[in-house]
């Protein structure tokens, strides 16, 4: 009888922290839903390439700007 009081009691005392700790919760960030996909971009590399955006196609890509 004792275990599943204890159980019962650090269920409703670890949901609301486990809310608290998602990240993007916690720093404010904005989740996307039904983004469109981005438009061609290429730019030339410093040998004389081009490094186009679709090469990255399903990665996660940073452009600094």
């Amino acid at each position: 009888m004792r275990a599943p009081a204890i159980a019962l009691a650090m269920a409703a005392f670890t949901a609301p922290m486990a809310a608290a700790e998602d990240p993007a919760e916690t720093l404010r960030l904005t989740r996307l839903t039904g983004s469109e996909p981005a438009a061609r971009f290429s730019v030339a590399t410093p040998d004389g390439g081009a490094l186009a955006l679709g090469d990255f196609r399903s990665k996660v890509v940073l452009l600094n700007l």
